[in-house]
């Protein structure tokens, strides 16, 4: 039954069911994107506490310069917000001497700005001996 005029009633509701469904789409595709913008944080300091352990093994390099290597990568790569705890230390275990470079961060929550969830990434490395 069509009111006066010959219009059917269901106009204009595919343009409300469009709005509806796109708002719901953006946020689910930017909760997406966030998750794998932290995942890529937490990844890359994997990546830099590992490098900066090979760094500070080196036989003419320091813990320092583990350190600094670290941050360096962490700042050219997600930011230098993300690596303002950066810490190093030798150890030994089994009669051998190992480097070890520990980033701790808090993971982007909104956007790139750090939130609440605590991530933490520690690399190893076999110092090497001074002929």
């Amino acid at each position: 039954m069509n009111p006066v005029g010959g219009k059917n009633s269901d106009s204009g509701s595919a343009v409300v069911d469009f709005v509806l469904v796109s708002v719901l789409l953006v946020g689910i595709v930017l909760a997406v994107l966030q998750v794998a913008f932290a995942i890529y944080v937490r990844n890359t300091m994997g990546a830099a506490a590992a490098e900066g352990a090979r760094r500070a093994a080196n036989a003419d390099q320091s813990v320092d310069d583990g350190i600094s290597r670290a941050r360096v990568v962490m700042g050219e790569t997600v930011g230098s917000r993300f690596a303002r705890e950066v810490s190093g230390r030798t150890e030994r275990i089994g009669g051998l001497t190992f480097v070890t470079i520990e980033i701790q961060t808090q993971l982007p929550v909104i956007g790139v700005i750090p939130g609440q969830l605590k991530a933490r990434a520690v690399g190893h490395a076999l110092v090497e001996k001074q002929p």
